[in-house]
């Protein structure tokens, strides 16, 4: 996965994570302040990412976050860009393969 931002501070200035993860039927919600690290999500698109791979709809995530689902429509815009991702079962399918990791 491409390191942006905040996230190459943390792995001295790399461009790039390669992530070896067990293969596994768990579905483990990734760790928001990891998301946050990652991919210089703010705390609010984290939590709205981390409900999406949970398997949580964009309207069940925006009535259980008190927003509106334009507002969450615009978390996910914010998101895509800075996961590179372009399609939400693209970013379901990172979210939950971060969750998978043992932190």
């Amino acid at each position: 996965m491409p390191l942006k931002r905040s996230a190459q501070d943390i792995f001295a200035s790399a461009d790039l994570l390669i992530a070896a993860t067990e293969a596994g039927s768990r579905n483990v919600a990734p760790d928001q302040t990891l998301l946050c690290a990652l991919f210089d999500l703010t705390p609010a698109e984290a939590r709205f990412a981390a409900h999406l791979a949970a398997g949580h709809t964009i309207a069940g995530t925006a009535a259980l976050l008190g927003i509106t689902q334009k507002t969450g429509r615009t978390y996910l815009e914010r998101i895509f860009i800075k996961t590179g991702r372009h399609r939400q079962a693209a970013l379901i399918a990172l979210l939950k393969d971060i969750g998978r990791t043992p932190v």
